[in-house]
């Protein structure tokens, strides 16, 4: 685990508006032409209180992703949560066969998420992620104290032992470098619920920000173990110097599985430059080679912006990021892992 990531001054990584304006300028949609044609699945997305349901209607229609999961990603005036899964089913409903519904563990009080289990898991394909820990946030957008847990607490037992119940996946949000001093708890607590529960599939959000040798441990010794790619590339990488030089406060500890963005990024076209170069770093191509079956691709929009601009470079990052996997190795990340862990029925191609 890196420690100089404990060290920096923590920059928010959802601070895309200016970002992505860096990003485009001086891009045409031409010059975004991806490589990898296949299916693609996005297993994360989110709608927030504070977002049109339109936004993400047209951003999904508008580009070429077969299937969507989206669960209900939060408020900022928490009052307004009860009606935010009824949204994002409305939204499902109406993106008719683009889109599935996860039940959002984001709830103030657990009473609500069994609540919630009991009115929309007959809609539902399972359960977003289950918030272990996530650093606090001061920015102008989103504003939290953070969640400082361990997979031991009360309310995250029994988060699990719901969804467990269930027979679905259990996506976990946990932040190995942002809590670092207590990753090594974390782990061996992540590595005896993996033993004790053979039969669950468990996915880490983000990657869990692990490193290579991290997740290379855990998938050798554990066959239930999955990771999710969302916030795991150059993008987030440039968000994290833009948003050191505004000061704002979140996550400093999101990992890259690709070559770093151009020096002095972000500025105006950096991405246009960057895309070009685009490759894995080696010892995370090795391991997903390895182990295709144990990837899973997601962009975890949660804003509206993330949604309106950042949606088609990510896109662009991973179709040719796909393209210099193995075939069937792209085609399990983009797709067929998701498609089997969540029983969609999407018929998952290469081109």
């Amino acid at each position: 685990m890196s420690k100089g990531a404990s060290k920096k001054s923590r920059s928010v990584c959802w601070a895309f508006v200016a970002l992505v304006v860096l990003a485009t300028q001086g891009n045409s949609r031409d010059g975004l032409a991806a490589d990898y044609r296949g299916t693609i699945i996005d297993a994360q997305g989110q709608l927030r209180c504070e977002t049109n349901e339109v936004v993400i209607y047209t951003a999904i229609k508008k580009f070429d992703v077969a299937h969507t999961l989206l669960s209900a990603g939060g408020c900022n005036e928490v009052s307004k949560l009860s009606g935010l899964d009824l949204r994002v089913l409305k939204l499902v409903e109406e993106l008719k066969g683009r889109a599935s519904f996860l039940i959002s563990p984001k709830k103030k009080f657990l009473k609500n998420l069994f609540r919630a289990d009991q009115l929309h898991f007959d809609k539902a394909v399972g359960f977003a992620e289950i918030m272990v820990q996530h650093v606090p946030y001061k920015h102008p957008s989103v504003r939290t104290k953070g969640i400082n847990r361990d997979l031991q607490s009360g309310r995250t037992k029994k988060e699990i032992s719901l969804v467990l119940g269930r027979k679905v996946p259990v996506m976990l949000h946990l932040e190995l470098n942002d809590f670092e001093d207590q990753s090594a708890k974390i782990l061996e607590q992540l590595k005896d619920l993996l033993k004790r529960k053979p039969n669950g599939n468990f996915i880490l959000m983000h990657m869990a920000q692990a490193s290579v040798s991290e997740a290379r441990d855990l998938i050798g010794n554990h066959e239930n173990i999955y990771f999710l790619t969302c916030g795991a590339d150059a993008l987030l990488a440039a968000s994290l110097e833009y948003n050191r030089r505004k000061g704002y406060i979140a996550q400093i500890g999101w990992i890259n599985l690709f070559n770093d963005p151009p020096k002095g990024a972000p500025y105006n076209g950096w991405f246009r430059d960057y895309l070009p170069t685009l490759k894995w770093r080696a010892e995370w191509k090795t391991l997903i080679e390895s182990y295709p079956d144990r990837f899973i691709f997601a962009m975890d929009n949660v804003l509206a912006n993330h949604w309106k601009k950042r949606y088609r470079f990510t896109l662009a990052l991973w179709r040719k990021a796909f393209s210099q996997l193995s075939e069937e190795t792209a085609r399990k990340v983009a797709c067929a892992n998701a498609n089997h862990l969540w029983r969609l029925n999407v018929e998952c191609k290469t081109r």
